[in-house]
Formats: C-alpha cells, structure tokens, sequence
C-alpha cells in the first residue's frame, strides 16, 4: 500500500478549488468544511489508481471490484484484489478512509 505520507497532495490545487467552488454554491457551509476535510483521501486513492481508469486497461475489472467491495457493498475486498492492489501501489486504505469518514 502507498505511503500517504509520501504523496504530494498538492498536484490538485486547481481541481480542488473548482470542487470548493461546487461545493460552496450548492451546499452548506458544514458540508463544504466536512468535504475539504476528506477530499485530499479522495485524491490519493484517485493518484495512486489514475492510469487505471479507462475500458480495457489492465486490472481495470480488479480496480471496478475492489471500488464496489468497498463503497457499495461494504465488505472486505477478496484478499487476490487487496494483494494486486499492493503490488500496484493502490491507495486502499485511502479509499477505505474516505468511505468511513463520509459515512
């Protein structure tokens, strides 16, 4: 699993500005500063999966489970995925933080 504390969370400013924008027109001030506390998770697990995204790519079917395991079904990806996804440099417990803190 990537170390989080390792990736330049950053990269994203003007992206980030442009979903505070969104979220400061069309929401409240409590969901904006409970969004912004748990986008850049978000980012990570978006980083570390971006040259996965595309129909066809490799794992792409592998990626499509682990994001369903986890923010749909909520259960426990199978232990193949959680293996492949380490190997990949995937942010899961990125992706797993997100979902509990947004729960």
């Amino acid at each position: 699993i990537v170390d989080q504390q390792n990736i330049d969370r950053s990269d994203n400013s003007e992206g980030e500005a442009a979903l505070i924008s969104s979220i400061s027109k069309y929401g409240s001030d409590i969901y904006h500063k409970r969004f912004i506390n748990h986008i850049s998770e978000l980012q990570l697990w978006k980083t570390t999966t971006g040259g996965i995204r595309r129909y066809g790519d490799d794992y792409v079917k592998e990626l499509i489970e682990l994001e369903k395991a986890v923010l749909v079904d909520n259960v426990q990806p199978r232990s193949e995925i959680l293996e492949l996804a380490r190997d990949l440099g995937w942010a899961v417990d990125a992706l797993r933080n997100w979902k509990q803190r947004t729960d």
